[in-house]
Formats: structure tokens, C-alpha cells, sequence
């Protein structure tokens, strides 16, 4: 049970480091604009403060998960849609193994940012080490944090 405590708190204050989530009357009128401009039908949205600055709007369509980062003028900066680890390229997988022996890819997502070039992000974790990897529209790494 300690475990599972411990994990719960872990997950959580990872989460609060880099995002905090708001009301949608926190959300600035630039920022809302934008993202009903981009996607007028969607209306059940959890909203986020992000730490690094912008907003961002999780949602779910077509049973998959999106988010929409937004800056506080309203620009767009990028949109994330989850997918699943099988669904990265073997390039993504052999650079993990390589790389990062030990290592899992536990996530995985494709990121669009405003030059509407995918880019793709493996969440790797080993223990309680996790971190993101970046790769370009080619597969070819990128860099590593988190994003």
C-alpha cells in the first residue's frame, strides 16, 4: 500500500511541476478564442496553466487524447495527440534500446507545433528515473527532457 501511495504522490507532484489546472474562467479571452476557433465542437475540456507559460486544453475526441497548447495571446503553439507505444515507428524503438538499455517507453505521442511538422515523444522510464525524448518527423532524435 506504501507503494502504491508513494506512486500516486510521485505521478502528482510531476504533474504539478509543470502544469496546473485552472477553471475555464481563469483562461484568458484570447487564449479561449483560439482554441474554439480550432476545434468549435469540442465542449468537455480540462484546462491548464502551464508552468513554462501558455495555457493548454486537454480533451477527448474520437477516443483519443489531445492537448492544445496556447500562448496567452492567443497563438497557437502546438497540439499533442497521445498514441500507443506500438504505434512508434521501430526507428523510435531501436533508438530507445540502443540508447537506453533498461529503459520502457510507457508513452507516446505526436506532437504538431505551428510548422505543421510531426514530431514524435517517447516517455521512457527505468525505476522511478522517466523522462521524455524527442524525435522529428524522420524519426531521427531530437533532445531529452521533459515536454
Amino acid at each position: 500500500m506504501k507503494t502504491i501511495l508513494l506512486i500516486l504522490v510521485t505521478v502528482l507532484s510531476v504533474n504539478c511541476a509543470y502544469s496546473q489546472k485552472i477553471k475555464e474562467s481563469e483562461v484568458p479571452a484570447p487564449v479561449k478564442a483560439k482554441f474554439q476557433s480550432l476545434h468549435p465542437d469540442i465542449k468537455n475540456i480540462n484546462w491548464l496553466k502551464l508552468k513554462k507559460g501558455g495555457y493548454e486544453a486537454e480533451f477527448t475526441q474520437n477516443k483519443s487524447q489531445f492537448g492544445v497548447s496556447i500562448d496567452s495571446l492567443g497563438n497557437l503553439k502546438e497540439t499533442e495527440k497521445e498514441m500507443k507505444v506500438s504505434e512508434l515507428s521501430k526507428e523510435i524503438h531501436d533508438y530507445v534500446a540502443k540508447n537506453y538499455p533498461g529503459y520502457a517507453i510507457t508513452e507516446a505521442a505526436q506532437i504538431t507545433y505551428t510548422d505543421g511538422k510531426p514530431m514524435y515523444e517517447a516517455e521512457i522510464t527505468k525505476g522511478k528515473d522517466s523522462f521524455d525524448l524527442l524525435f522529428d518527423s524522420s524519426f531521427k532524435y531530437v533532445k531529452k527532457g521533459h515536454f
